[in-house]
């Protein structure tokens, strides 16, 4: 049976470093995390950004104890995630697609002139359409991969990507190439970006030629990981798919796509497919993934609300027509509705205290104004108390003495 929904508030913090001076980089790594179709398997979400002074995203919704953990383990990643990014555009992928280009020829020599190349979908599809210019590659030279067939003449076969990380996807096309050509070693491997280990691992394959890398991919393994490094590659150096290499490498995207990240979950020990970091407006893969009016909204957080401070660890959203409002100093998390939201909503939306009352009046007329200003000053009470609020001096009407 499972647990009942309740207000959650999970929060990460955009490393600075990362961030920068500018703070509408955390609400780009916002848009890029609500791209997700994992949010398809939640409840009602929102995303709620607070771009000073701590680049915090919160994610909001009413979830179970199952979902809540998941959501923690998603959120968890993306602080590395963001501080691992290494984004190329396509100004930067042609010059790469230059450099392998050149890098081909200096090792295949003449063999480059009869040599087939076939890209892995989709990404290394893009790249073979840049690199067949560069090589200037012939019509007939371009196959599909699926035809291996083409290859039995002896030529090199050269399979071409964006940026290889494990070689999974490498290891099954070399098992359906030896199976159909056992006695041949002409696969090659050409990437605009690889790992140096996973090349040297692919190299000392008896099956395969040459591993081909335009830029090195950093491994990041012992430094995030440090004694126990053994313990995270045996984990997944575990699961029954086979891969060349195994560690924590640059998160690098392409203006094309961002390749997806594999996340493991304590509770439930399994992997799960990490949550995107880079803008739907700077990789194409991200606008398209998901249909952006199912996504989770992107809020900015405000820094006061009628004249009274947010405290500098609160989150609120609407979610499912009902307030969350949370703070992470105090650990309150907690929904409002019928009444209680309506004094909120019009604090929400109101630039003063005296009009947030103004607000009530309409609401309540049957309350005289005396009363909805002692509930208002109860109701701000209780937010202080809570370190959801933080007076301001601007509210004259309450002074911090009163309201707590």
């Amino acid at each position: 049976m499972s647990s009942p929904l309740r207000p959650r508030c999970v929060v990460t913090e955009i490393p600075i470093e990362a961030a920068g001076a500018d703070p509408e980089r955390v609400m780009r790594v916002a848009e890029g995390m609500v791209t997700s179709p994992a949010w398809s398997s939640f409840p009602p979400m929102a995303c709620v950004v607070r771009p000073r002074p701590d680049r915090r995203v919160a994610m909001l919704g009413f979830l179970n104890d199952t979902d809540a953990s998941r959501l923690e383990a998603l959120v968890r990643q993306v602080p590395s995630t963001v501080r691992d990014l290494r984004y190329v555009d396509y100004q930067q992928a042609e010059t790469d697609c230059e450099v392998l280009a050149a890098n081909l020829s200096n090792r295949l020599g003449a063999d480059l002139e009869q040599a087939r190349f076939a890209g892995l979908p989709r990404g290394g599809m893009i790249v073979l359409g840049m690199l067949s210019y560069a090589l200037g590659l012939r019509p007939n030279q371009i196959i599909d991969l699926r035809d291996v067939e083409a290859t039995s003449d002896g030529h090199p076969l050269v399979i071409v990507d964006d940026c290889v990380i494990t070689g999974a996807r490498i290891r099954a096309q070399r098992n359906r190439f030896v199976t159909n050509n056992a006695s041949r070693r002409d696969l090659v491997v050409a990437a605009l970006y690889a790992t140096p280990a996973l090349c040297d691992a692919v190299e000392t394959d008896s099956a395969m030629r040459a591993c081909i890398r335009a830029r090195d991919v950093q491994d990041f393994t012992d430094e995030r990981w440090g004694d126990h490094a053994g313990t995270y590659r045996n984990r997944w150096e575990n699961r029954p798919v086979e891969r060349y290499w195994t560690g924590v490498p640059e998160h690098v995207a392409f203006a094309w796509s961002e390749p997806d990240v594999g996340v493991w979950d304590e509770e439930l020990g399994r992997v799960m497919r990490g949550l995107p970091v880079v803008s739907p407006s700077s990789c194409l893969k991200n606008r398209h993934a998901t249909n952006p009016e199912t996504r989770p909204p992107v809020f900015r957080q405000p820094e006061t609300t009628a004249g009274c401070a947010l405290g500098p660890h609160t989150f609120v959203a609407e979610v499912d027509s009902k307030w969350i409002i949370a703070s992470t100093r105090s650990g309150v998390c907690m929904s409002m509705s019928g009444s209680s939201a309506m004094f909120w909503q019009a604090l929400w939306e109101a630039s003063s205290i005296d009009e947030a009352i103004e607000r009530l009046a309409d609401s309540f007329p049957s309350v005289s104004p005396a009363s909805l200003r002692d509930d208002t000053r109860q109701f701000i009470g209780e937010l202080v108390r809570f370190d959801v609020l933080q007076h301001s001096s601007s509210s004259a009407p309450f002074d911090h003495a009163s309201v707590s």
